[in-house]
């Protein structure tokens, strides 16, 4: 199967938010131990386009960061998802800075951290925001992005006693994309959800990998015209290693990545290009250098490698990425003056 080459000095990106190959933004959020911060890139010259906070300077529970059409304006947002320590909130703003609105997503005695991904569950044509609970009890809830209204809440794994990771992928011909979700602690099975049925998931995926819990991302890997694929990477304590999976359960690929930072824990993002094949961003948890890499994931041959940071934060990244083939691209505002690249995180442009 022949990859375009769009990618290669092109698109880089930790969030893409533009499927075409020209110009579109990275966007990458903090993990743990600063201020929760939100830099956006230009993908093509890897320039510092501008950087905010997610959430209150003093909060320092680290982020996880979506992007999506939610709107369905022509528009691309920026979805954050609070840590441990604070209670369960979401922002959405625009990709300079700038709230749309701030939502609370779990009881407030909550306090276990939420992680967030984005897709068109509900088939409205806007992207819809999924929050699943860090901790237990393990609930997912999902919220219509333009109007902010609960659509569903379930707990996909009532009696595992841990949190859950989730993301968005189409994994069903002819239906909206489905919930897909994964055990933050132990156990390898992948399950996947239409949102018309949270009792009886439509897809479960045993995927054979050592370690603690699992992180997994969805996305067009074999191309458009295909159902998604996932990604899936231990979420502590693992082997650093890469599996992709189809729908069906079939292993399509493996690879390694390069031993950085903590043992075994990869966040997993996903990238489009003009080609409309995704690529796979992979970044490493505490410890490890701040360095989003990019694969060819049917290949798993490394593509680009990029700093998002300086070397001397060492709280890991959130990963993430859209998966619009064909959506509108996040508009960036060329008047608004450059920011410093060298700031420290968490300083904001003056």
């Amino acid at each position: 199967m022949k990859r375009a080459p769009c990618l290669v000095g092109c698109v880089l990106a930790v969030v893409l938010a533009r499927a075409a190959c020209g110009h579109g933004v990275i966007v990458v959020g903090t993990g743990p131990g600063v201020s929760p911060t939100v830099r956006v890139f230009d993908a093509q010259t890897r320039t510092l386009q501008a950087t905010f906070p997610a959430f209150d300077s003093l909060y320092t529970g680290g982020v996880s960061i979506a992007v999506g059409n939610l709107l369905a304006d022509g528009y691309s947002y920026v979805v954050a998802g609070t840590g441990p320590g604070a209670p369960a909130m979401i922002t959405v703003q625009r990709p300079r800075g700038g709230l749309v609105y701030k939502l609370s997503v779990f009881p407030g005695d909550y306090r276990g951290g939420v992680n967030v991904a984005v897709g068109d569950v509900s088939g409205d044509g806007a992207d819809d925001i999924i929050v699943g609970m860090n901790e237990s009890p393990g609930m997912v809830a999902v919220f219509d992005g333009r109007s902010r209204a609960l659509i569903a809440s379930f707990i996909p794994y009532p009696d595992s006693n841990q949190g859950v990771r989730v993301t968005a992928g189409r994994l069903t011909p002819g239906q909206p994309a489905n919930i897909i979700v994964a055990r933050t602690k132990t156990g390898s099975y992948i399950q996947a959800f239409s949102i018309r049925n949270l009792r009886t998931p439509v897809r479960a995926i045993f995927a054979n990998i050592p370690g603690e819990g699992l992180n997994i991302a969805a996305g067009s890997f074999e191309g458009a015209g295909n159902l998604d694929d996932i990604a899936v990477a231990a979420n502590s304590g693992g082997d650093r290693i890469v599996r992709i999976y189809r729908p069906d359960g079939i292993l399509l690929s493996h690879f390694p990545v390069a031993p950085t930072g903590d043992a075994g824990s990869l966040h997993l993002g996903v990238i489009n290009s003009g080609s409309a094949y995704a690529y796979l961003a992979v970044a490493p948890g505490p410890r490890g250098p701040p360095e989003v890499s990019v694969f060819d994931p049917l290949r798993g041959s490394l593509v680009a490698r990029f700093l998002a940071f300086t070397p001397s934060f060492t709280g890991g990244l959130s990963v993430a990425g859209d998966d619009l083939l064909s959506g509108p691209s996040i508009r960036v505002d060329n008047g608004v003056s450059p920011v410093n690249p060298d700031a420290r995180i968490g300083e904001q442009n003056p």
